[in-house]
């Protein structure tokens, strides 16, 4: 069963390889050289159509520093339904456009054409697939940021951040030829954002790194399906505490729910809603 396994997963390895080659020679470019500015900036172009919930609270405050330094500059979201609302809430982000996580080629051409010139576009993910490098074509960006160390119109290069291991992008990592890794960066999601604003030109003591307060002072004062978000004491703020993710290895074990919660009963007064 070992072998069937492993020769299945070679099999798909050899597939995606060959039609991201494909998308490549179709729709890749080089990019146009110029230094990039963080000033200069007219419409950024953040790619988000697969993310979840969390991803879009980790990603606000990027979207928040990016139109404090460059207010010119109009921040568009490519969202799906699930968290479109979430953007649609930070006043520093100009417009959402709903785009299936899957779109057909028409598809992608019309959101294309809906968004006009795009001075920086941002997808960070390791091998980007045809529909998306069809976008990036289409869009031609002077400057793009992904984790695809492959292309040539990535101007940015954010993959040399981060360390590449087999199973998944973060974490220890595979070691450089010379057996010595220590010289290399594995930059957690948020801080290759905020590393992109530095490239940029900002220097990175006048970013600020705290997140962003969703919906702030949008709840309703009273209804009984906001009742579980009040807490029973008065004047006493609410923790919401969600442990599990989009899959099993994202998920936190029952061992550490129960000692995360240990610790916030003991830390904390507050209200807390798992």
């Amino acid at each position: 069963m070992t072998l069937i396994f492993d020769a299945k997963r070679a099999a798909i390895r050899l597939r995606d390889a060959a039609r991201h080659l494909l998308g490549r020679i179709r729709y890749d470019f080089r990019s146009s050289g110029e230094v990039f500015a963080v000033s200069c900036l007219r419409r950024a172009v953040i790619y988000r159509a697969d993310g979840k919930i969390g991803d879009a609270i980790c990603f606000l405050p990027f979207f928040r520093e990016l139109k404090r330094f460059s207010p010119g500059c109009e921040i568009l979201i490519l969202s799906n339904p699930g968290t479109a609302e979430i953007y649609r809430s930070a006043p520093f982000i100009d417009r959402v456009i709903i785009l299936p996580k899957k779109p057909r080629d028409r598809e992608t051409d019309e959101t294309a054409r809906q968004i006009g010139e795009c001075d920086l576009y941002v997808h960070l993910f390791e091998q980007l697939k045809n529909r998306h490098l069809r976008l990036i074509s289409r869009l031609h960006p002077k400057w793009a940021a992904t984790l695809d160390r492959s292309l040539r119109c990535d101007s940015l290069g954010m993959s040399r951040f981060t360390i590449p291991q087999e199973g998944g992008l973060w974490g220890s990592g595979d070691r450089s030829a010379d057996g010595d890794d220590s010289s290399r960066e594995c930059l957690h999601i948020i801080d290759l954002l905020f590393r992109i604003l530095e490239l940029g030109g900002i220097p990175a003591g006048d970013i600020d790194r705290s997140y962003f307060h969703l919906f702030a002072g949008r709840i309703p004062a009273s209804g009984p399906e906001f009742n579980f978000l009040r807490s029973p004491k008065p004047d006493t703020q609410t923790i919401i505490f969600n442990p599990y993710g989009a899959s099993s290895s994202r998920r936190l074990s029952e061992r550490c729910m129960i000692r995360i919660l240990e610790m916030l009963l003991r830390e904390t007064n507050m209200h807390i809603v798992l």
